[in-house]
């Protein structure tokens, strides 16, 4: 019960835990070593992202942008050693075309949908023909439905990300042409990049306005007004920058990654249920903070992130879904050598209080246009929200039913019932907590 309230709050469960009793996993960087004469398992930790030693902070802004290039640059050549074809996942954002910059030739490929919002092709094509590369792309409008079945055979320690979609996508599709793929995954955790970097700045200067301001007419204001069909935008966006500020300030940007907290597990468990569980949504993350050492507090949050998000979601992600379809895939970002000079780049060349992945922009700007590298960050993923009031609306409607729900006594029949009226009336964009609950209900039914 511990590991499904976890993975309702974060959309994965953190850690070495499973939704498996006396099952755990062996977590990154953790070896087993078994004395057959006396049997037992103690992971031990062989090694971690190391402290900022200091030792370039005499280092310029442009010794920098060329130490940081030529640092991927050799790391993305040594993942290119390989027997058999080898490509690129290209989306055209900063991360995936300072990657295949790095490769000189490379075939690369990416995937779009119908709906706008969630189509990022022409600046893929953009990157790939201001570098010469042979790139392909697709514009997808999948049997939903039939690729669930097929894609939850693999989530046999479940994923409530959405993403996997794309992801098993593009792999597909690079899969028709090579055998090996490089990812920029990573890029974002160890130079910035996320706008909940972002968010726990805008938090700090919020908090100073006066409370009845704050509270009685704004968060009042945005938590009034109904999400827009936009992937993003300024509406949908403040939504949810309120929601995120409900929960501690301890959590740092964490904040804007829970779904479920610890309130709304009240109301959505069982009595029953709801009294097995005794972690917090936030427990890992207060450990993996106090576990990041004398760092700076930007450089805490990124250790949180490669520890937590990258490592139980991400590449767990891209693992499964490439793997799917035969496909390796190779993240250069992820050389210890690029690691460990990330963690010594000063913060103030990471991200402030306006600007997210600074040195690595400019990194990137070195080789592929300008407008690819400042344009806002679009994240790869899908219409779910859409897709939960048509194609998947059945596939939800049987998974949450009353009667499922009720028979399983795990959660509250009437809080789902909300949650669904609340989505498909469009007052609420629940498909985050709903799409967790459509997995988890099928995990269960597959595998238990």
């Amino acid at each position: 019960m511990n590991a499904l309230g976890e993975f309702l709050s974060w959309e994965y469960i953190p850690g070495e835990t499973t939704l498996f009793k006396s099952i755990n996993k062996l977590e990154p960087a953790k070896l087993i070593e078994i004395d057959l004469s006396n049997p037992k398992c103690s992971p031990k930790e062989y090694w971690d992202i190391p402290l900022n030693n200091g030792s370039f902070q005499s280092l310029s802004e442009n010794e920098w942008i060329e130490k940081v290039d030529w640092q991927i640059k050799k790391s993305t050549k040594m993942q290119m050693i390989s027997d058999v074809p080898l490509g690129a996942f290209l989306s055209g954002g900063v991360d995936s075309s300072l990657i295949v910059a790095s490769m000189g030739d490379a075939q690369t490929f990416s995937i779009g949908f119908d709906d706008p919002t969630y189509n990022e092709l022409d600046w893929a094509r953009k990157v790939a023909d201001h570098l010469g590369v042979d790139h392909k792309d697709e514009i997808i409008k999948p049997d939903v439905l039939d690729l669930f079945e097929h894609l939850m055979h693999f989530m046999d320690d479940p994923i409530g990300d959405f993403s996997i979609f794309p992801t098993y996508l593009v792999s597909r599709l690079a899969r028709k042409h090579v055998t090996v793929s490089l990812s920029g995954d990573g890029g974002d955790e160890l130079f910035g990049g996320y706008e909940t970097y972002l968010a726990n700045h805008k938090a700090e200067q919020f908090q100073k306005i006066p409370s009845f301001i704050r509270k009685g007419i704004i968060e009042r204001t945005i938590n009034s007004l109904n999400p827009t069909a936009k992937k993003k935008g300024l509406i949908n966006k403040s939504k949810r920058f309120v929601e995120g500020l409900q929960f501690e300030d301890e959590l740092s940007h964490t904040r804007w990654r829970i779904f479920v907290g610890d309130e709304l597990k009240k109301n959505l468990f069982s009595n029953e249920a709801y009294n097995q569980i005794n972690l917090s949504s936030g427990d890992h993350i207060f450990k993996l903070f106090n576990k990041a050492g004398n760092r700076g507090s930007l450089d805490r949050s990124l250790y949180v992130d490669v520890k937590s998000y990258l490592v139980d979601n991400i590449l767990t992600k891209v693992d499964r879904m490439s793997m799917a379809v035969s496909l390796e895939t190779r993240v250069p970002y992820l050389d210890p050598d690029v690691v460990e000079l990330a963690f010594q780049v000063p913060e103030s060349l990471k991200a402030d209080s306006n600007s997210m992945k600074i040195l690595l922009k400019k990194v990137a700007a070195q080789h592929v246009p300008h407008e690819c590298i400042y344009r806002p960050k679009e994240g790869f993923s899908i219409p779910i929200k859409h897709w939960l009031n048509n194609e998947f609306k059945p596939l939800m409607d049987d998974l949450l039913s009353d009667t499922k729900i009720k028979s399983d006594g795990i959660f509250e029949p009437d809080t789902i019932k909300r949650l669904k009226k609340e989505h498909q009336s469009g007052k609420e964009n629940h498909s985050h907590i709903l799409w967790a609950l459509i997995v988890f209900h099928d995990w269960k039914q597959r595998w238990l």
